[in-house]
């Protein structure tokens, strides 16, 4: 009977699943349908460049899609029926339908919580598409840069490289970081002090290890009762996945991420896989729980190597995956790099400076141009691999 492919989410991680499964499943007389609101990728990694003002190329995938021989369908999944194997779909003009699967690829990836303190959803922005426009409307307005600090909650990745961007290309913008922790608390201290080097380079004002409580119009509280003022807020703190996977009765974390084994099958159902940010991958090692493109792509390259595998009667391999380093980039001038001992670990083997900043642009274009490769040639995309045993790992006991 022919197979029915359905991947749910056109990020990283669904979209190189597609492009790389899509020839290889029409081949053994199956389909591979994406399913995505919208026939663009958002490159997150790029939100701070929107956010602050610059344009970088817009990537619509549908030439690739057609490239591979994927079906695209406009649409949101609300409801995966893991008995019935079928998934309900919400389109663009609000009209409903039902799609059946033999295999399903679930990689919708996150958000941010905007539940985490009150007045998140009501005044503050967030790092997604939608959010990042509307924040940058109000940004280039000079009287709004004037009338208060533009505020950037969160000390990680994403709050670092918005912040910088911010400051450096809106100089009359008072960018203000806040942070629950240490800034970068993740790295090494090698590449957090370069990091607050280059905020006070670019005149970024950085609080740690503040409690915040709500987000008001005009401020944000502390549990203390301090008040901080702010004209304008990007909240990028705090990821969690949709409540899809929840919603479909299929096992999740804390988090609401779909929990697969090590072949990134589901562990209620083996013919729904996992790929991406919106996945907890259970005995692969704390690299393949992190976030990101560079985890992301991986893990939906693997998911199409898992079903060409099972569409061809063999046994698929566990995910692998050995963490190299992290960039991150403080503006166009300025970035750091650093090594990881495969882990999760760092070594405080740090580049800086534009060496930095132009190490972490070759990646971004990398991503795009992966994926472009690997609509002309599927199974061009590669990773790094941990050295695991070669045979798949049992999916995990119902409970």
């Amino acid at each position: 009977m022919a197979a029915d492919i359905l991947i749910i989410g056109g990020g990283y991680a669904g979209l190189t699943a597609a492009l790389r499964l899509g020839r290889a499943a029409r081949a053994a007389g199956a389909t591979v349908t994406l399913i995505s609101p919208t026939a663009e990728l958002i490159e997150r990694i790029r939100l701070h460049q929107w956010a602050a003002g610059q344009t970088p190329p817009r990537r619509f995938f549908l030439p690739l899609l057609k490239r591979a021989g994927v079906t695209f369908v406009a649409g949101k999944v609300t409801r995966i029926n893991k008995d019935a194997h079928t998934v309900d779909v919400v389109a663009a003009d609000g009209g409903t339908s039902t799609l059946p699967f033999t295999h399903c690829i679930y990689a919708p990836g996150t958000q941010v919580d905007r539940t985490m303190v009150p007045g998140i959803a009501e005044h503050a922005f967030t790092p997604d598409a939608d959010s990042v426009a509307r924040f940058l409307a109000r940004l280039q307005d000079p009287q709004v840069r004037r009338s208060g600090d533009t505020l950037v909650i969160g000390g990680g990745l994403s709050g670092v490289e918005l912040a910088t961007e911010i400051a450096e290309h809106w100089p009359d913008a008072r960018v203000h970081l806040l942070c629950a922790g240490r800034v970068m608390a993740e790295m090494s201290l090698e590449t957090r002090d370069h990091v607050l080097a280059v905020c006070r380079l670019l005149k970024v004002q950085v609080t740690e290890h503040v409690n915040l409580t709500a987000v008001h119009a005009t401020h944000v509280t502390l549990a203390d009762g301090t008040a901080v003022p702010g004209a304008i807020c990007m909240w990028a703190a705090g990821m969690c996945a949709p409540t899809l996977a929840r919603d479909s009765h299929l096992r999740t974390d804390a988090k609401g991420r779909l929990i697969v084994n090590e072949t990134l099958r589901c562990v209620d159902d083996p013919a729904i896989l996992g790929a991406g940010d919106a996945v907890l991958v259970s005995g692969a090692g704390p690299c393949a729980s992190a976030m990101g493109c560079k985890v992301a792509m991986p893990m939906g390259a693997h998911a199409a190597d898992v079903l060409r595998a099972i569409l061809h009667g063999a046994e698929p391999r566990r995910f692998s995956l050995h963490t190299l380093g992290w960039c991150v980039s403080l503006g166009r001038r300025h970035g750091v790099v650093e090594r990881m001992d495969g882990g999760t670990r760092p070594l405080g083997d740090i580049h800086t400076g534009r060496v930095a900043a132009f190490i972490k642009e070759a990646i971004c274009r990398f991503t795009w141009y992966a994926l472009v490769l690997e609509s002309w040639r599927p199974g061009s995309y590669a990773w790094p691999r941990l050295k695991v045993p070669a045979q798949a790992a049992l999916p995990l006991p119902r409970v």
